[in-house]
């Protein structure tokens, strides 16, 4: 398995070619970023969460987050690896009790609900480029 590097999501942007948003990741402990595309919804969520707007009702992270308060569940990480055809991919580590299960979803679902629930970010190393 590749090093994994601890990620922060630093902001989300508009991409430069045709808008469409990206999740701007950045090193924990350096300056490397990782662009990782999102969707609309997704990115929308990413910014309400970032700059502390509270919808009326809960969004779908919003959501999801309370069920994994309510049920017990705790999710230890998120990581994204290489996907199918130069793409991501997003695995959920979470736990109940001493269960540990391992979920892949999209990677940007997967971002939304790290926020929402204040749990680590992490990406393998070969995804990471450097400033500059």
């Amino acid at each position: 398995m590749d090093q994994i590097v601890r990620m922060c999501l630093r902001s989300v942007s508009p991409g430069a070619r045709d808008g469409s948003p990206f999740a701007v990741l950045g090193e924990a402990e350096g300056g490397r970023v990782l662009a990782v595309p999102v969707g609309p919804t997704e990115a929308c969520a990413m910014v309400m969460e970032m700059e502390g707007i509270t919808p009326i009702r809960p969004l779908t992270h919003d959501l999801l987050a309370s069920f994994f308060r309510e049920a017990g569940f705790v999710l230890d990480r998120m990581e994204l690896s290489p996907g199918p055809h130069g793409g991501l991919k997003a695995r959920l580590f979470y736990r109940t009790g001493s269960r540990m299960r391992v979920r892949e979803v999209r990677p940007s679902d997967a971002l939304a609900l790290a926020q929402r629930l204040g749990a680590p970010i992490y990406a393998e190393a070969r995804l990471i480029r450097s400033l500059g």
